[in-house]
């Protein structure tokens, strides 16, 4: 705890009522009033619920927010001497809100009775009034202000709603690229999520990235998708055993010309989910990929495992098939963290070879080899030097680009396996 700075985390308690009253509490602390900051954080602690629930029913329109704030208010006006009112609150927005998980209530609870000890005299007790210590104090401030202080007014059961309408918003005016989403997405939201908060967003993320077909679904599938795999991402452990618990809905997808690619996409980034999943969605999406070589390339997680399905694919393509430049690079971008990016790699090298034209063989050198050389290993560049010296295709060796390219891997090679000895391919060396 030593490590914690409640000066820092005080600079980001969202209201500014909220923040100038806890600046009391800290005042009190500071000085050693214990017994005061403790009585006093309470105070600010149910003021700030308060005033989250407030900006929840009239900035969102929030109808638990507001039944909460009714139910409340019935207790005061019918017993308006009575602090109850005060525990029924925290225990409200517990139960029927995500702003605070049972361990962050639990830690409410705790301050709530220390509050009341130190706020009325004990008669039967040696010492009048209780008076916690400062490790005591300290630890309430700490829970206090990450469990509530420091939490946006979001955390509702409407969020959901909230939540996507942001994305949107954003995305549209901002175009902001997949890592300024992450960042915006964690500083935002996922650092105040419980994993509660994480199923119900991953579960309505995926219903309208993979399921809603309606116009506004479509426009932002992009960016739901997007935020889909991110928000996996940060709980994949956890998130991944709720898809195997409910294979079932999970599988409940539609198979339309918008949601197929964001479908392939995910299951490309994390292809241990769609190996969990039912039949409803394994065998429309093999049959997708019976469709054309570029759709069985780009669903390689229907095999057992990439190196496989690129042996598969090589295969297909010694019989006279051969994958789209865009193809190629969704492969190179979703194999890049596996070894069958070596296989990618010499699937490129011989198509260049087998070029069966000029403007062909300049084509697939820009865009499958010049691309990839600096992810290149020992094994790819002696491949191409090889297939170089036993090739006598003219549409490779004698077309205007040939040199400027073949000076370009000259280069990789060398700067990245500068004790090869490149004098064994004689061939090479002169056409650079």
């Amino acid at each position: 705890m030593s490590d914690y700075s409640i000066e820092l985390a005080s600079e980001r308690i969202v209201d500014s009522k909220s923040k100038r009253y806890f600046a009391e509490v800290y005042g009190c602390y500071s000085s050693g009033y214990y017994r005061s900051a403790v009585v006093m954080l309470w105070s600010v602690v149910v003021t700030d619920v308060l005033l989250k629930l407030e900006q929840l029913a009239s900035a969102y329109s929030d109808t638990m927010a507001q039944s909460i704030l009714d139910d409340i208010e019935r207790m005061r006006k019918n017993n308006d001497k009575s602090p109850e009112w005060e525990h029924e609150l925290i225990k409200k927005v517990a139960a029927q809100t995500d702003l605070l998980d049972q361990v962050e209530y639990s830690y409410l609870e705790s301050l709530q009775k220390h509050r009341h000890l130190s706020a009325h005299p004990v008669i039967t007790s040696s010492d009048a009034l209780f008076s916690p210590n400062r490790e005591t104090a300290r630890a309430h401030i700490r829970n206090a202000l990450d469990a509530v202080l420091t939490k946006p007014p979001i955390m509702s059961r409407k969020i959901f709603e909230t939540f996507i309408e942001d994305i949107e918003s954003v995305s549209s005016t901002l175009a902001l690229s997949s890592e300024d989403l992450s960042k915006y997405l964690q500083s935002k939201y996922f650092r105040y999520f419980s994993f509660a908060t994480f199923q119900h967003i991953f579960k309505s993320l995926w219903r309208v990235t993979l399921k809603s077909t309606d116009t506004r679904c479509d426009s932002n599938r992009d960016v739901n998708l997007d935020t889909l795999k991110l928000t996996f991402g940060k709980n994949s452990s956890q998130l991944g055993a709720l898809v195997t618990a409910e294979r079932e809905w999970f599988s409940d997808v539609s198979f339309t010309e918008s949601t197929i690619p964001a479908m392939t996409n995910f299951f490309r980034t994390y292809p241990e989910v769609f190996k969990v999943l039912t039949d409803a969605v394994k065998t429309p999406i093999k049959a997708f990929g019976d469709q054309s070589l570029d759709n069985y390339a780009s669903c390689w997680f229907i095999s057992e495992s990439p190196e496989s399905h690129m042996a598969e694919v090589s295969d297909k393509l010694s019989k006279g098939q051969m994958l789209s430049r865009d193809t190629f690079a969704l492969l190179a971008s979703s194999l890049e963290a596996t070894d069958a990016i070596k296989n990618l790699h010499q699937i490129g090298i011989t198509a260049y070879f087998d070029s069966s034209g000029y403007d062909m063989a300049d084509a697939r050198f820009r865009d499958m080899i010049l691309p990839y050389l600096q992810s290149y290993g020992r094994d790819e560049f002696k491949e191409f030097l090889t297939q170089f010296s036993a090739c006598n295709n003219d549409q490779v060796l004698d077309r205007r680009r040939a040199k400027a390219d073949h000076k370009a891997l000259l280069e990789a090679v060398t700067a990245r396996l500068p004790y090869l000895d490149l004098t064994q391919y004689p061939d090479f060396l002169g056409a650079c």
